[in-house]
């Protein structure tokens, strides 16, 4: 397949959007790490077993009192979603994506591949099907973090075979999935990290995941379910 957005596939074959090349981990762990453009981003996300809405938890996981947490509006054609961000949960995750946010990457993009009752992911393509340069690719926080892939929450993607390479691509829970939570240190089971959850929005992102969908064909990249209309990202803003 030639550097595609797959999501029904095997057990094994977690993550989200988009063949990459390369993980390029680096030897740099704090947030304001040095940026490099990387071609890509993603991996691939098995499919869900767990029905949508299921009670495995609304909470995504403990949270520390302390100062407000950052709140994002993420601005679409079919609505807006509101989201809390946890950096004391994934720190490196959630100033990662809050660069991008602050630099206007995610304007303009597009979701461009949601299943029913699983997950919607974005974060990298525009209209056109054309990939943005992202940035490198930040250190995977699933393995200590405490939050899970319930519904609601929001994680990023990453290759299946390189924990350690989510770059711009997210995606949002649709349902509860605990198979992309932290399950051991092997590059299948190392999980898919949550840095925040929906707390206003939710109708939108079912709204999303119902959306009719086909498999496309490109140039340089094929796309399995992605929006028969065009759902695009239409700003990322910080609002608290």
């Amino acid at each position: 397949m030639r550097n595609v957005t797959v999501l029904i596939v095997t057990w094994f074959a977690i993550g989200g959007a988009l063949l990459a090349t390369g993980c390029n981990r680096g030897s740099d762990n704090t947030p304001e790490a040095t940026p490099a453009s990387i071609p890509g981003s993603g991996g691939e996300l098995g499919k869900s077993t767990t029905p949508a809405g299921s009670a495995r938890g609304a909470n995504p996981g403990p949270r520390n009192a302390g100062p407000s947490h950052p709140v994002v509006e993420i601005k679409t054609t079919l609505g807006a979603i509101t989201v809390e961000l946890y950096p004391e949960n994934a720190p490196f995750t959630v100033d990662n994506f809050r660069k991008y946010l602050r630099e206007g990457f995610y304007d303009g993009t597009i979701f461009h591949s949601v299943v029913k009752d699983y997950v919607i992911i974005g974060g990298g393509f525009t209209s056109d099907r054309r990939e943005k340069q992202a940035r490198a690719p930040v250190d995977n926080e699933a393995a200590k973090n405490p939050l899970k892939n319930v519904r609601g929450t929001i994680a990023m993607v990453r290759k299946p075979n390189a924990p350690h390479s989510a770059t711009s691509h997210f995606f949002i829970n649709v349902a509860d999935n605990p198979h992309l939570d932290y399950r051991g240190p092997s590059d299948e089971e190392y999980g898919y990290c949550v840095f925040g959850k929906v707390i206003d929005g939710q109708a939108v992102v079912e709204r999303i995941a119902a959306a009719g969908t086909h498999d496309e064909k490109g140039t340089d990249k094929d796309f399995d379910r992605i929006p028969d209309k065009d759902i695009v990202i239409e700003s990322v803003r910080q609002v608290q």
